[in-house]
């Protein structure tokens, strides 16, 4: 809910061209013309954010926050992590959806489109893919 609408217009491209896997996804995206896709990204765009997590570990998303200002994140997916243009939303992720991501981001596993995220992602420890998650799940 509430992604940019290009960029859920590009991971149903990716997941339809094979360049992403995961939960059933490409055998539903192989089905879908370019409109299909258009309209379904703008359907999910209009949906309300999910709403911030209150009341998480207080130090875990402070050192997220500074782990995230130290690589630059909203430089690419804006100032409260709102995501822009074709850069996905971060804020109110899911953590276990964030945490899996970025790992698989920085193991090879899940590719994107540039390479710029599993680039940032090679050099994050677990723990602080952990306090990331916290943060952005913190955000509205």
């Amino acid at each position: 809910a509430a992604q940019p609408p290009l960029s859920i217009f590009y991971q149903l491209l990716q997941f339809r061209d094979q360049r992403r896997k995961g939960g059933g996804m490409e055998a539903i995206a192989a089905t879908l013309s370019e409109q299909d896709m258009r309209d379904i990204a703008a359907h999910y765009s209009a949906q309300t954010p999910p709403s911030p997590h209150t009341g998480g570990d207080a130090i875990k998303i402070s050192q997220g926050q500074q782990i995230a200002q130290q690589q630059y994140c909203s430089s690419c997916h804006g100032a409260q992590l709102q995501g822009q243009k074709h850069v996905p939303r971060l804020s109110g992720q899911s953590t276990e959806y964030f945490v899996t991501q970025l790992r698989n981001l920085r193991s090879g596993a899940r590719a994107d489109m540039d390479g710029t995220m599993a680039s940032a992602a090679r050099s994050l420890t677990d723990d602080e893919i952990e306090a990331m998650a916290a943060y952005a799940r913190s955000l509205p």
